[in-house]
């Protein structure tokens, strides 16, 4: 019962329970009506209400689109200033700081969402949230799920969180250095395409057709 209990406050603490998904739902239909308005009173005319709808449906796949390229800026920058919270966690841990405090210092230290967590994290475990808790309600990505099993394993086994933490962070970071470098690899492949698009055909008009045609004109002369 307390365990549900905890668990409700740190839902409370969270800025994500705060009706962001209302939040978005809000902005999609007021620039739907917007652009549907607009629509309506620039175009005369019967037209003036299929242009209205196409607006307003226009207006709202843009707003949609746009809430979700944010959403994924947002959610690299979280993913790329995880394993610097890691190991500034896991440094605090390792000088004796308790870990609200640490997680509030590691707050301060970065910024955007992942500030705002840590943040909450810290103020429900002061408020008697367990710390596999805290962490587990941060988010439901990967690694974020990842640095929820090394709390809750330190927390079962005994062993040290600064330790596994500061392995974590290793490992994180050199898995998004493998990305990026499989991501360079795979744009040099893509780079190859237009060059052939390109190349190709010039090399086809200028060198091959000439010589057919040349080709097809002797055997025509000749015959």
């Amino acid at each position: 019962m307390g365990r549900v209990k905890a668990r409700a406050r740190l839902r409370a603490l969270s800025p994500r329970a705060r009706g962001s998904a209302t939040g978005h739902t809000k902005r999609r239909i007021l620039a739907s009506v917007g652009g549907a308005a607009s629509a309506v009173l620039i175009v005369d005319g019967y037209w003036s209400v299929p242009a209205g709808v196409v607006a307003g449906l226009a207006a709202y796949a843009l707003t949609k689109r746009i809430e979700l390229e944010q959403e994924d800026r947002r959610r690299r920058r979280y993913l790329r200033q995880l394993p610097f919270a890691l190991e500034a966690f896991a440094a605090c841990l390792k000088t004796g700081a308790p870990v609200p405090q640490a997680l509030g210092w590691v707050a301060g230290a970065v910024g955007g969402r992942l500030a705002t967590d840590l943040a909450s994290a810290s103020r429900a475990i002061v408020l008697g949230t367990p710390v596999p808790d805290a962490f587990r309600l941060l988010g439901g990505d990967s690694a974020v799920r990842r640095v929820t099993a090394a709390v809750s394993r330190s927390d079962d086994t005994g062993a040290k969180l600064g330790d596994n933490l500061a392995l974590l962070a290793s490992e994180l970071r050199d898995e998004r250095q493998h990305a990026a470098q499989a991501a360079a690899h795979k744009a040099g492949v893509w780079m190859v395409l237009p060059l052939c698009l390109c190349f190709l055909p010039a090399f086809v008009l200028a060198g091959l057709i000439p010589i057919v045609v040349s080709a097809m004109s002797q055997i025509l002369h000749t015959y």
